[in-house]
């Protein structure tokens, strides 16, 4: 019987860790995501704390933020038509590539990055899990429609 540790990705008894949608290392906040990701219209208020700094904003399905997002480029360079070929490149993929579109990864509006002295706002956050230092509960929880996209604006 062997006593040497196990190596990196690996259990003690030498099995690797199960793999699935709970791949980040944090199965409440994935756990969390996935529900919002499920209710489509749900928005949950929550701080992420990473490197120092804390983002404030309301989490929001997957569905919604490519959504938000692919608007919001549209909005912002309608002359390079990227809005309306990732609008067609979404209508298209199928159900299982869109949910791999984000899979590990947490989607948010209304965000506020603040380190230090530095505020920056935003309309639109996405950030991998795994990089996380920790995470809260906000207490704003809400399921009204989202806002229409505003102009991106390089002077915010």
């Amino acid at each position: 019987m062997s006593t040497d540790p196990p190596s990196p990705g690996q259990q003690p008894n030498g099995e690797s860790p199960p793999s699935g949608p709970f791949d980040s290392g944090d199965l409440l906040l994935e756990t969390l995501a996935a529900a919002v990701d499920a209710a489509d219209d749900l928005s949950i208020g929550v701080v992420l704390y990473f490197g120092g700094g804390t983002i404030n904003g309301l989490l929001i399905s997957r569905a919604a933020w490519l959504q938000q997002w692919t608007a919001a480029i549209q909005v912002h360079r309608p002359d390079l038509g990227l809005g309306n070929m990732l609008q067609s490149l979404l209508e298209e993929a199928t159900d299982g590539e869109v949910s791999r579109i984000g899979a590990g990864f947490v989607h948010l509006r209304d965000v506020t990055y603040r380190n230090g002295a530095l505020t920056v706002t935003t309309q639109l956050w996405r950030g991998s899990i795994d990089r996380l230092n920790g995470w809260s509960l906000e207490g704003k929880m809400t399921t009204r429609a989202p806002r229409a996209p505003r102009p991106l604006d390089d002077t915010e």
